[in-house]
């Protein structure tokens, strides 16, 4: 039989241990939490500068603007009060795309698989 003192020395290492684990899984998520701004707030300036973030708001009609041969896209997004431009380059795979059809294939091919 344990002792009583061993017991308690027992408990509070995984009491800390639980605590130390809580702490660093918040670290990790405060770290990769992208925020979310709609145009208004990008119009006025609460938009982060120096950091990632996601857009909200519905794409202009008409403002899509695709350059040939490229896989650059330009358009405006909106909430019917400010208007953002936005621009967007998509990888090639020369530049590290690397997945094709073939592996959607292949991952469809394993959930009929292993679901059944």
């Amino acid at each position: 039989m344990m002792s009583r003192y061993k017991r308690m020395w027992m408990v509070a290492g995984i009491v800390a241990g639980v605590g130390l684990a809580a702490w660093l899984g918040t670290q990790a998520f405060r770290s990769n939490v992208m925020f979310f701004f709609d145009p208004t707030q990008i119009a006025a300036g609460e938009a982060p500068t120096d950091k990632r973030f996601r857009r909200g708001g519905m794409v202009e009609k008409g403002s899509v603007q695709k350059t040939p041969g490229t896989l650059d896209i330009h358009f405006l997004v909106t909430d019917f009060r400010h208007t953002v431009p936005v621009s967007y380059s998509g990888r090639t795979y020369a530049e590290g795309k690397k997945i094709n059809w073939k592996d959607g294939v292949a991952a469809f091919w394993h959930i009929i698989r292993f679901s059944l």
